[in-house]
Parts: structure tokens; sequence; C-alpha cells
């Protein structure tokens, strides 16, 4: 596996991840079960795309580096901070819609940074901003 091909692989893999932990962050202040189950989705829908992530490079021995103590420190006092007054649906929605943006502008960034990668990531990549742009459109009816 070419060195570009890793970058992006771990880039994928990371941004999953991070969407998969604020889910995990989340789930406990979540009340509305319709979203709670949405949520719940988008959060396998992570994890299997991490997973494929982990499959590709194990299928080359290589070992993907997950997000560092720092910034996974971070999102978690950002979700904890964000929840500590307001935990109403729409809010919460609100930072998944957020959160999802982020992970949209960041795998953008690194599909086009990264465009001469295998094929076979560069397809795994769309797939999670596909991913993620649906989820946009799913949360954005809970903004009521």
């Amino acid at each position: 596996m070419k060195t570009i091909d890793v970058k992006l692989l771990t880039k994928i893999f990371q941004n999953a991840k991070l969407g998969s932990q604020s889910i995990e962050e989340l789930l406990e202040k979540v009340k509305d079960e319709g979203f709670k189950t949405i949520v719940s989705k988008q959060q396998s829908n992570y994890d299997f795309i991490a997973k494929e992530c982990e499959m590709l490079a194990k299928s080359v021995d290589v070992n993907l580096k997950d997000n560092c103590l720092l910034t996974k420190t971070k999102q978690a006092t950002m979700v904890g901070l964000s929840t500590l007054l307001d935990q109403t649906t729409r809010h919460l929605a609100e930072m998944m819609i957020q959160g999802c943006t982020m992970g949209i502008i960041d795998i953008i960034k690194n599909l086009n940074d990264y465009h001469c990668a295998d094929e076979e990531i560069l397809k795994l990549g769309k797939q999670l901003q596909t991913m993620q742009e649906k989820y946009v459109e799913d949360l954005t009816k809970y903004l009521k």
C-alpha cells in the first residue's frame, strides 16, 4: 500500500471514529426515541466505515492511528459543556449537524488532497461523505 493510501485511509478512519465517539457521548442525553434510533444507526454506520478501514489496513499489514488523546478529550469536553444547560432534542440535533458538517468538510478536503489514492479507498471516503450529507438532511427535521 502506497503512503498516500495509508494517509487517506487513516483520515477516513479517524473521521469515522470521531463521529462514533461523539455519538457515544451524546446518546446518554437523548430522550426522544425516534431521534435516538437515527443517531444509533449513524453510530453503527460510522463503526462500519471504521471497521472497513481497519480490514483494508490489516490486509496489507498496516496499523491505523486513532485520533490523539487531545482530540478525543476536546470532543468529549465540548459535548459535555454544550449539553450542560440544554439537552433538548433540537439542541442535540444542532450539535450533530455541526459535527457532521465538520466531518464533511474534513473528508472533502482529504479526498481532494489525496485524489491519486487507490480507487477502493477513495470510494470508502466518498461513502463516508455521502453518509454524513444524508445525516445532515435527516437531522434537520429535529430543528423544529
